[in-house]
């Protein structure tokens, strides 16, 4: 097992403390154990927004990342969804990385977050 369940991440507390809605929020698990979650939020019909995607450390790098998106863009696709957007920040090579892998385009920057604007097709 190589997930340590007493890992101490910054991201889980402060994001579920900063009012994250549990009705927009996907928990992933592997043997029974939390590795993560993303925040989705639904701007229109056809469009819908990636408030954040994160993965504990110890299953990063695993492929584990790519195959959950890979189920969240299919089942949002079977939902109607044409468009996934979100925000990666400029400094934050693997989430940029990970996005480029996933076939997500820069779309523009927010200067006042130092991040990038990103989109993917689901069509």
């Amino acid at each position: 097992n190589f997930f340590n369940k007493f890992t101490k991440e910054r991201w889980s507390r402060r994001k579920f403390k900063n009012g994250f809605l549990p009705q927009r929020i996907l928990i992933f698990e592997h043997e029974d154990m939390p590795i993560g979650f993303i925040h989705l939020n639904k701007k229109s019909e056809h469009d819908i927004y990636c408030g954040g995607f994160h993965l504990s450390k110890d299953y990063q790098g695993k492929k584990f990342g790519e195959k959950i998106m890979q189920h969240i863009i299919e089942k949002l696709s079977k939902q109607g969804f044409e468009v996934i957007t979100g925000k990666v920040f400029k400094e934050n090579k693997n989430s940029l990385s990970f996005v480029k892998k996933m076939n997500f385009h820069i779309e523009g920057e927010d200067k006042n977050e130092n991040s990038y604007f990103v989109k993917r097709s689901l069509i």
